[in-house]
């Protein structure tokens, strides 16, 4: 059965015949509305600029449509806030495909990432309350027994000093720190890390098997916890180093 097509009397286009507007610029088609005082002839300027309008606007809906799937199901890379929340969905969650993942300390009251192999360890501190430190530990590359590079976020608390010495003992805790890795600093900067006060170390001279490495250290301090973020790999550059210390933060 065919439909009845009704003209639009201000641009021309055809509607369905129970159409209220015309799907093209918006006119009212009912018998009572207003008409123009004179009605486009099909292919004049005034329908082709109405039917170019109506294409665009289709155009713009689509692109933005297509823009919102592609981030929500990850074809594209959006905001880390955007990924986590993506991630928590059942049906579009993905899983790194770097291997790394979030996990949540509570005992040191934190939230980092790693790659998921990680391995959680207790190792010697000398300086530390109890003596000891805990941490967290990725091996990348290499073998089982000599990885190319190992990524840490080590615990522990030690006494706090008085205000005005938290520099100095935050410089001596690297020094200290670089002698345990086993390897002098080539530098040993004040930095800071979320309005806490920190320290960035270089340790060089250190061995992974047969080849020579270096590591990469921040130090920091909140309160009587200290908080040592490391890379140590046998490449120069430490190219994970930036994701381990962005993906920290205190909770």
């Amino acid at each position: 059965m065919a439909t009845t097509k009704v003209r639009c009397p201000a641009c021309g286009a055809k509607n369905d015949g129970e159409a209220r507007k015309c799907r093209i610029c918006g006119q009212d088609l009912r018998e009572t509305s207003e008409r123009p005082l004179t009605m486009p002839q099909p292919g004049s300027e005034v329908m082709r600029s109405a039917r170019l309008s109506g294409l665009v606007l289709i155009a713009v809906f689509a692109v933005v449509g297509l823009g919102v799937l592609a981030l929500a199901f990850g074809v594209v890379e959006g905001p880390q806030w955007l990924s986590d929340a993506r991630n928590k969905l059942p049906l579009v969650g993905q899983s790194p495909s770097d291997g790394w993942t979030s996990f949540e300390e509570p005992s040191g009251s934190w939230e980092g990432e790693l790659p998921v192999d990680r391995t959680e360890e207790s190792l010697a501190f000398p300086t530390a309350d109890t003596g000891s430190a805990r941490q967290w530990i990725s091996r990348l590359g290499g073998t089982s027994t000599t990885p190319d590079t190992e990524l840490s976020i080590l615990w522990t608390t030690v006494p706090a000093p008085e205000d005005e010495q938290i520099e100095q003992s935050l410089a001596s805790a690297g020094e200290a720190w670089a002698q345990q890795v086993g390897g002098p600093t080539s530098s040993n900067e004040e930095a800071s890390f979320q309005g806490l006060p920190a320290r960035r170390v270089t340790i060089t001279d250190l061995r992974q098997g047969d080849e020579r490495a270096t590591a990469e250290a921040l130090l920091i301090r909140r309160g009587e916890q200290l908080v040592i973020l490391q890379s140590r790999s046998i490449y120069p550059d430490h190219p994970q180093f930036s994701r381990l210390v962005n993906g920290f933060t205190f909770v």
